[in-house]
């Protein structure tokens, strides 16, 4: 299979240098240059299409990268005492309030 593409790669490389060369003869540079842009467009290194093997040896992998597991270290001491934090949405006198803390007292959305 390597070996045909090898023999693809090699007989368009030599497509397209002929093709270059008639229009370099003919005084066309341009058109030269588009057939070597134009081979080097395709021609250019692609990894292969993974097989159903490898897919699912990555497939594996990912899967065993999400698993939890105990850390080699010790746990990082924290030295605040944790505290309640308000996640829920603002009344609606604090957004009056922070309405009149801007520049120009106007709010740029809407609120529903």
């Amino acid at each position: 299979m390597r070996r045909a593409l090898v023999c693809d790669h090699v007989s368009r490389a030599k497509a397209a240098a002929a093709q270059a060369q008639v229009h370099l003869k003919a005084g066309n540079i341009q058109k030269a240059f588009g057939a070597i842009k134009g081979w080097y467009r395709d021609a250019r290194p692609r990894p292969p299409t993974p097989s159903q093997t490898d897919l699912a040896v990555t497939r594996v992998e990912q899967a065993a990268l999400h698993v939890p597991r105990e850390t080699p270290h010790d746990h990082i001491p924290i030295h605040v005492e944790p505290y309640v934090i308000n996640d829920y949405p603002p009344t609606e006198e604090e957004v009056v309030e922070a309405i009149r803390k801007l520049k120009t007292r106007k709010l740029s959305v809407h609120l529903a």
